[in-house]
């Protein structure tokens, strides 16, 4: 998912979802595109771990489809609870509560939605709970994760199948990404607390005030 994406997406995302009549709902935006065996995978995983959500990992792609990065490699170092315990190529399946204690609350493991495959219920829920109580203004996927119940099991897959178009790169585009990524880390500490140790907390604080530094104007 496009870590731009305004709270008002969550809008657009709540309608193709209830227009949907099948249990799983996989969400692909303008500049998402997945390999041609995501879905076979992601089914193959679903019945080998009983999965309420799958997770993949995204290669960030430029406008000629030349391969940038992989989101694995940030993860890696942002959320090695997680990642330590999975494999090149390999997954790990956990609950949601302890996918969010351990990754979500420290990032948003999603670069595009479009690397998710999830059961409608749980999805439609997350997203009613987060646009009822979400700025408009602010980053909705991050906090919509963690709006996904506690309970669900969630299989985390160190496959890059999706892959996110970077269109616009420009000095313009990072400063705005990354006042978005301040606002979201503010909104969600603010929702989030009693998930948060106070070593967290305080590191989220300096994450974002070296990020002013940088990019405030």
């Amino acid at each position: 998912m496009n870590t731009n994406n305004s709270g008002n997406v969550l809008t657009q995302w709540r309608k193709g979802i209830n227009e949907a009549s099948s249990e799983w709902v996989w969400i692909a935006e303008s500049d998402d595109s997945s390999s041609l065996d995501f879905i076979q995978s992601a089914q193959q995983i679903i019945q080998a771990n009983n999965s309420d959500l799958v997770i993949f990992e995204s290669k960030i792609i430029d406008q000629n489809s030349n391969s940038l990065f992989e989101n694995s490699h940030f993860n890696r170092i942002h959320v090695p609870t997680v990642m330590n315990e999975v494999k090149r190529g390999g997954s790990i399946t956990i609950s949601m509560k302890q996918l969010k204690k351990d990754g979500f609350l420290i990032r948003n493991l999603i670069v595009n939605v479009s690397a998710l495959l999830c059961k409608k219920e749980y999805l439609l829920e997350a997203i009613n709970r987060t646009i009822a109580k979400n700025p408009p203004n602010i980053v909705g996927d991050w906090s919509c994760y963690l709006e996904l119940p506690e309970d669900i099991k969630v299989t985390y897959c160190d496959k890059s199948l999706n892959y996110f178009r970077r269109t616009n790169d420009g000095v313009r585009a990072k400063v705005d990404l990354n006042k978005e990524i301040v606002g979201a880390r503010n909104f969600i500490l603010s929702n989030f607390q009693g998930l948060y140790s106070r070593e967290d907390e305080l590191r989220f604080k300096l994450e974002n005030i070296r990020i002013e530094k940088i990019y405030g104007e």
